[in-house]
């Protein structure tokens, strides 16, 4: 049994999250391409440069699987009301070698196309966002690692 019950979808301030799968594959990777410049080094490497159509289809199967296990979390933002695809927010928790059954801490990272340029809605999605993340629905961590393309980590202790 999983120690989260994590929502497929999620409205957050003005945006609503939704589960990342396979189906997203065609917006998921014209978005990535198109931001590879901005996007380069948010995961610590060279993704998304020479990222293939395959390979980014596995990406997809891969991020659908560990959310339905409940293991890793990945979404797609969208306004409210709006189909725009417009970035992906993750949810990995980093569990503690001699406790199967605890997170130490969790990185979470978000990224918004670089055409979105609304920095008010994106600073206060990442606020609801984090707000929700370290809430009640979720394990207690000792520390979360916001990671973005604007400053590649920021550190959130789970208390305020």
């Amino acid at each position: 049994m999983s120690k989260y019950d994590i929502p497929y979808k999620k409205n957050i301030g003005d945006f609503v999250i939704d589960i990342l799968t396979p189906n997203d594959i065609d917006v998921d990777f014209e978005t990535c391409v198109e931001n590879k410049i901005h996007l380069h080094g948010l995961f610590g490497d060279e993704w998304p440069h020479n990222l293939t159509r395959d390979e980014d289809l596995l990406d997809l199967y891969w991020h659908y699987y560990c959310f339905i296990g409940q293991k890793e979390f990945a979404w797609t933002i969208k306004l409210k009301n709006d189909t725009e695809y417009l970035g992906c927010c993750y949810y990995y928790p980093i569990n503690n070698d001699n406790d199967d059954n605890a997170d130490d801490n969790a990185e979470v990272y978000v990224w918004f196309k670089k055409s979105y340029t609304d920095t008010f809605k994106i600073k206060e999605f990442y606020r609801d966002f984090m707000g929700w993340i370290k809430g009640p629905e979720w394990p207690q961590v000792n520390q979360i690692a916001l990671y973005t393309p604007e400053n590649k980590k920021m550190k959130y202790n789970k208390k305020y």
